[in-house]
């Protein structure tokens, strides 16, 4: 029994690298490979994001780790108290 705990916590690393793999991806635009920008090819090239969107991309990036982390608390409850282990910490 104590086994599908770790294989849920295990899981839960799984699916967070991918969400935020994903997340960088289709969401920010950040990319693990050489990709052109869609507007590469307009005579103007591509315009600078605004101010409010660099700021938002920075936040975003500064929380990743800790509204996974944040996460990984509610769902390891979750997790201990679907199993049995309802520790009261």
């Amino acid at each position: 029994m104590k086994w599908t705990r770790y294989l849920a916590y295990l899981g839960f690393a799984a699916a967070a690298f991918v969400f935020w793999a994903l997340f960088y991806m289709f969401v920010l635009g950040v990319f693990p490979f050489p990709a052109e920008p869609p507007c590469v090819l307009e005579p103007g090239g591509c315009q600078p994001p605004s101010i409010w969107v660099r700021s938002l991309n920075t936040a975003v990036v500064f929380a990743t780790v800790p509204s996974t982390a944040l996460a990984f608390v509610f769902f390891r409850r979750w997790v201990r108290r679907i199993i049995g282990l309802n520790n009261n910490f």
